[in-house]
Order: C-alpha cells, then sequence, then structure tokens
C-alpha cells in the first residue's frame, strides 16, 4: 500500500483553517473599550494626613496650595497622624462632596467676653469654634471606560 502525500496536506490545511476560523471568530467577539482620562481628576499625587479620628482624617495636600481635605477611612491605606498617602499611578484623587467639621479652638482663636449679672461683672475665655468646610478626597481610577 502506498502512502498518500495529498491526504497529509489535505489534514494540514483543514487544521489551518479551523485555526484560522477559531482565530477570527475570537476576534470578533472581543469588545473594543474605548478608554478616556477621568475628567475629575486633580493634580494631586500625595496627601499628608495630621488628624485622625473615627471614619477618616483630615490631611493636606503636599503641592504648593496646600489644600485641607477630608480622607475616608479605606482597606487601601493606613491612616496615622503623619501618614504620606500617594496615589498609585493608575489612579488619581478626585472630589466627591465635602465634609463639614468644628475646629477645637487653637491659641490665636482666644475670645474674651464680658460676663454680668447679678451685680458683678467678669471676663471668661474661650476657644474659638468654627464650622469649617473641605472637600472630600477620593482615590479613583485615572482611566474610565466610555461604554
Amino acid at each position: 500500500m502506498e502512502y498518500n502525500h495529498n491526504v497529509e496536506k489535505g489534514l494540514e490545511m483543514r487544521k489551518i483553517w479551523v485555526f484560522s476560523l477559531v482565530f477570527l471568530c475570537g476576534c470578533a467577539a472581543t469588545k473594543n473599550v474605548i478608554y478616556t482620562k477621568n475628567p475629575n481628576c486633580t493634580g494631586i499625587k500625595e496627601l499628608k494626613v495630621f488628624q485622625v479620628f473615627k471614619g477618616g482624617a483630615l490631611a493636606t495636600t503636599t503641592s504648593a496650595d496646600s489644600i485641607v481635605v477630608f480622607l475616608p477611612e479605606s482597606d487601601e491605606y493606613k491612616l496615622y497622624d503623619g501618614a504620606k498617602i500617594r496615589r498609585k499611578d493608575n489612579e488619581c484623587i478626585v472630589y466627591d462632596g465635602t465634609y463639614k467639621y468644628i475646629t477645637s479652638g487653637e491659641d490665636n482663636g482666644v475670645i474674651k467676653y464680658l460676663v454680668s449679672g447679678k451685680g458683678k461683672s467678669q471676663i471668661e475665655y474661650t476657644t474659638k469654634q468654627r464650622e469649617k468646610t473641605v472637600p472630600i478626597a477620593k482615590f479613583e481610577k485615572r482611566w474610565i471606560d466610555m461604554d
């Protein structure tokens, strides 16, 4: 019995066609995704925590303008006084709402006021407390899917 080389070539050609068909179907099934830069990104690269409390921390940006922000608790980073929280390369810092807090008063915030009653007057001192509103800083993806 003679060996037929044409049969072997036919099997090879069939394998090539099947492979090509599977490859083309796989390419057609993939989704073309268009990404764009997240429009909410700020130029902030790093935050420095200066006060930690339940639920988050107050931090300042390490840039020249030094903005105070609220940083919510997260499993992604540890919050402690003096911590420097740096964004990852594929992330950016965005502002997402505002956070209100009351300052505890500082040495330069002392107020003198006169209390009078029952024929006596006395001067009392208190620290000046003010309500402040700061942006909430969150980490988001730098590039977002357009779909």
